[in-house]
């Protein structure tokens, strides 16, 4: 896979994670609309960068029992290690599954792993082909300029709201 296909890939994968937290959890959660993205655009990158990461671990394995294992290994991996990181960048718990059976510490929980590595599977084995084949020898230079657009507005974007996130905090313990 080229580079152009996987920022392609980790864009497409990042909308459908805001999709997937914005829309489906906060609107049967919440009965509202929330932006659950770390910007203000209709991404979550912690779903392309899982999604890709693991992708490349498991994209050669060939049992779907072995496969789907590695990926639920992965998955809770992740999910633990990055509620660490996000708490002690936010100084808040971003999620938090101690109501849940089989949860770990509140951080991940059996069904939502379960859920995660059905979705990646489903990701993995139907998706990801025809996003592949969506980045093409025709247009791959269109695709990196408009990847190379897109991951700027993200970085900018990301950065601005952390930046400012971040100085109002500090100016509030001034």
């Amino acid at each position: 896979m080229s580079f152009t296909t996987f920022v392609f890939c980790f864009i497409v994968y990042s909308f459908l994670g805001w999709f997937y937290e914005s829309i489906l959890c906060s609107g049967l959660n919440q009965r509202r609309f929330v932006n659950r993205g770390i910007g203000r655009g209709p991404y979550c990158p912690i779903y392309g960068f899982g999604i890709m990461f693991s992708y490349i671990i498991v994209k050669d394995i060939k049992s779907f029992i072995i496969q789907f294992l590695l990926l639920m290994v992965l998955n809770a991996v992740y999910e633990y290690a990055l509620s660490i990181v996000l708490e002690k960048v936010y100084n808040k718990k971003v999620w938090d599954y101690s109501y849940c059976p089989l949860n770990i510490n509140g951080r991940i929980c059996f069904h939502v792993c379960l859920i995660f590595t059905g979705i990646s599977m489903n990701f993995y084995n139907w998706l990801q082909p025809v996003l592949e084949r969506m980045v093409t020898l025709e247009n791959k230079a269109m695709v990196a300029w408009v990847n190379m657009f897109v991951c700027v507005f993200m970085a900018i974007d990301i950065f601005s709201v952390t930046y400012f996130k971040y100085r109002k905090a500090t100016d509030m313990n001034k």
